[in-house]
């Protein structure tokens, strides 16, 4: 899944960044594993946060590319075609107004 691409000490203003909802399973039986797609993320320069997650999906990643198009073809040709994933929902960032982390998480 590895792709070379922007991260985030890399950010500009012509960047594009989006929060991915994934789903990868739709009833009893069906999906994929969450902790292969989780771990195949981390090695995805794109990708600069991953957590695992209940409701309406399973995983949410944070993800910077160097443009919208670049983002796009993350969707389309590393995302998507991992086995198992049934549902990719992409969120843009429009600013951040806050990012912190409040208590630790390591």
């Amino acid at each position: 899944m590895s792709r070379n691409s922007t991260n985030w000490n890399s950010w500009n203003a012509n960047s594009a960044m989006a929060l991915l909802g994934i789903g990868i399973g739709m009833g009893i039986g069906v999906g994929g594993d969450l902790y292969a797609l989780a771990d195949g993320l981390a090695g995805c320069s794109e990708a600069v946060c991953a957590v695992l997650t209940s409701g309406g999906f399973d995983l949410f990643a944070e993800v910077v590319a160097s443009g919208p198009r670049e983002l796009l073809d993350f969707v389309n040709d590393v995302i998507r075609p991992i086995e198992g994933v049934r549902q990719v929902q992409s969120l843009p960032d429009i600013g951040i107004h806050t990012h912190r982390f409040l208590r630790d998480v390591g």
